[in-house]
């Protein structure tokens, strides 16, 4: 599920990358091109193993690899696809707040359950509400703090006086990949956070997708069952591993699903058959 804490005009590019660590750990990074007004807050619930604590996800900062996905792509002989949604969302701060975290251009916090949202740091506002009718009773949830991206045109740039804010034209900004990860419940599956909430409390039964999920698995009846798109050769011929940060296998291919059009509105779930 991709929340935000306040109406966001635009989210288009959205890219996932999942990979299984082998120590019961899944790694997720997360891509997208989003025009906001202002400030506001993503989330992004995790199936996290229950009881894991507060510091049960780790965070990977990928500022300085802005084109992870761009890489990744060139592994793959068709061009990404591009998707539009659009989201909204709104709490309280009472008990102990949680960890804040630096992740490169964004701050960062992980919630270990929906009964501890209102330890959040004020700047993240998500009303419970929106996990009411949820199946995240147990779940944790990973939130980033973003910021508008104000594009002047050239000829303001001589300006030194600030600019109203009337004056000022909100753009698009492709963010840096978000990354992390974290002990998973289902060790074997590959976990994506796909459901969509656009007005902040319903989720609808379907929604539009035009998504790109890309995954790393050893598993080989994982992969007879997936079906998707092998990438040419090793991702690492490709991908800077260094500046990956561990986040993909340099020496293993990579698979990738594109979903287009208007599906059921669901977080999906990859495994072998049994």
């Amino acid at each position: 599920m991709c929340i935000f804490s306040g109406m966001v005009r635009d989210v288009s590019t959205t890219q996932i990358f999942a990979r299984l660590d082998g120590g019961g750990r899944q790694i997720l990074a997360y891509s997208m091109t989003v025009t906001l007004d202002r400030e506001l807050a993503m989330v992004l619930p995790l199936p996290v193993v229950p009881g894991s604590g507060d510091a049960a996800v780790s965070f990977i900062d990928l500022s300085r690899y802005p084109r992870l996905f761009d890489d990744i792509a060139l592994g793959f002989p068709v061009p990404l696809s591009r998707d539009t949604v659009s989201s909204a969302m709104m709490l309280s701060l009472d008990r102990a707040p949680l960890v804040v975290h630096d992740v490169g251009a964004f701050v960062a916090s992980y919630v270990p359950s929906p009964a501890d949202l209102d330890r959040l740091d004020p700047r993240f506002r998500i009303p419970q509400a929106v996990f009411a009718n949820q199946a995240y009773d147990d779940w944790g949830f990973a939130v980033f703090q973003l910021k508008p991206h104000v594009a002047q045109s050239r000829k303001r740039r001589w300006f030194r006086k600030a600019q109203p804010p009337g004056d000022q034209a909100i753009g698009p900004q492709k963010v840096h990949p978000m990354a992390f990860t974290f002990p998973t419940r289902r060790p074997r599956a590959l976990f994506f956070p796909t459901l969509h909430v656009h007005d902040g409390a319903s989720v609808p039964a379907t929604a539009g997708f035009a998504h790109t999920l890309v995954c790393q698995t050893d598993d080989e009846a994982l992969t007879r069952a997936l079906g998707w798109r092998r990438s040419l050769d090793r991702l690492g011929a490709h991908v800077n591993a260094d500046r990956a940060r561990g986040v993909i296998d340099p020496d293993a291919v990579a698979y990738q699903r594109e979903m287009h059009g208007e599906l059921p509105n669901v977080d999906h779930w990859f495994e072998a058959p049994q």
